[in-house]
């Protein structure tokens, strides 16, 4: 079965600096990597799925992203 994340946290436009993101996961998640431009930035291990993360200063946009694991 395969397990879902969506991200609640919405980015409208280019940001910068710290931020708050939270994700919603299936039951069956049991960790959230968040990473930015290739690097982890944050691991979630529990509900509540949000973090506070640095977005740094450069108004560039990061590539992000977000992955499950189910065990």
């Amino acid at each position: 079965m395969a397990a879902h994340l969506l991200f609640v946290t919405l980015f409208l436009g280019l940001v910068s600096g710290p931020q708050a993101v939270e994700v919603k996961v299936d039951k069956i998640v049991r960790s959230v990597a968040l990473e930015l431009d290739g690097r982890r930035i944050a691991t979630l291990n529990a509900a509540p799925w949000r973090t506070e993360i640095d977005l740094g200063t450069d108004m560039v946009p990061p590539e992000a992203h977000g992955d499950r694991v189910r065990r």
